[in-house]
């Protein structure tokens, strides 16, 4: 048997970056991923082939052959049951491990291609549409008195002058070099262990742009209070007081974003998938060993 493929649909951002060998996961077969020791399921979004091969899974068709997620779009088809079938879930964040309560989920760290900036456009940066809270965010800008940028289709209106708000969902390369331009990056999530947020936390710290995130809103892997950004409690007054310090102590933050860099590079991605990916293997081993 091959030891181990990727089954990833095109175009999606692991098919761009993941040094595995790849499958199109849409046109497996049985057949096909049983030829394999180690299966990696990355799906981009919800679509039936991955539950329809942990049904292969199920169904005893493939007897010899490991399946995990290399995708964190593996969170939306776990569930207790398949679980039994899968011998390891992909997140972004130990808080989503906590949530579910599962011994079958490997914590890797999101990453992105380096899009390096100095944050010359001197205004604050708040995007993202996962479980945000503009308006904490913006009546924390307001009480600074500096300027922001608020980027989102979803964003409620916010009238505010020293705030500029587009209204859209632009492209990533765009929205990439207005966070690359910003002093600053705000993330103010809601409280909650379900992951969301990484995405902009992650862009900005690769831009080496520190990052102020609402404090157990599942970021807290990605930001070291005070060095690379703040954990900030759930209040304007606090994300006030947050912003106001971020600026006195921007150039140490700076500093402390670019350390994080190579933390977020993609070729650490890979390795750590690969460390994933041999932790299976041997853990297969030992029970072949176990058997005999």
């Amino acid at each position: 048997m091959t030891r181990v493929v990727a089954l990833t649909e095109a175009p999606s951002w692991f098919a761009y970056n993941t040094d595995l060998p790849q499958l199109p996961l849409r046109e497996v077969t049985p057949e096909a991923v049983s030829r394999y020791q180690v299966a990696v399921l990355c799906p981009e979004k919800f679509s039936p082939k991955p539950i329809e091969i942990i049904g292969w899974k199920r169904a005893g068709l493939l007897p010899d052959t490991r399946l995990c997620f290399g995708s964190f779009k593996g969170l939306f088809y776990w569930s207790r049951e398949r679980e039994q079938y899968v011998d390891q879930w992909m997140v972004h964040c130990r808080s989503e491990i906590e949530r579910c309560q599962s011994t079958h989920m490997t914590f890797i760290p999101l990453s992105y291609p380096n899009v390096r900036g100095k944050g010359e456009g001197q205004y604050i940066f708040c995007g993202g549409r996962a479980q945000r809270d503009y308006m904490l965010a913006a009546q924390s800008v307001v009480n600074t008195g500096m300027k922001a940028l608020f980027v989102c289709d979803v964003l409620p209106q916010i009238d505010f002058p020293n705030i500029e708000c587009r209204y859209e969902r632009v492209p990533g390369p765009e929205y990439c070099r207005m966070i690359a331009n910003a002093w600053c990056v705000l993330v103010p999530s809601t409280p909650g262990l379900q992951s969301h947020g990484h995405s902009d936390v992650v862009r900005a710290l690769v831009a080496g742009r520190p990052v102020i995130v609402t404090k157990g809103a599942s970021c807290d892997d990605y930001i070291t209070d005070g060095v690379n950004g703040y954990l900030v409690a759930y209040d304007v007054d606090e994300w006030t007081r947050a912003i106001l310090r971020a600026w006195e102590q921007r150039k140490a933050l700076t500093e402390g974003a670019i350390a994080s860099i190579p933390h977020y590079e993609v070729r650490r991605f890979n390795e750590a998938i690969h460390r994933m990916v041999e932790g299976i293997l041997a853990a297969r081993q030992g029970r072949i060993r176990a058997s005999v």
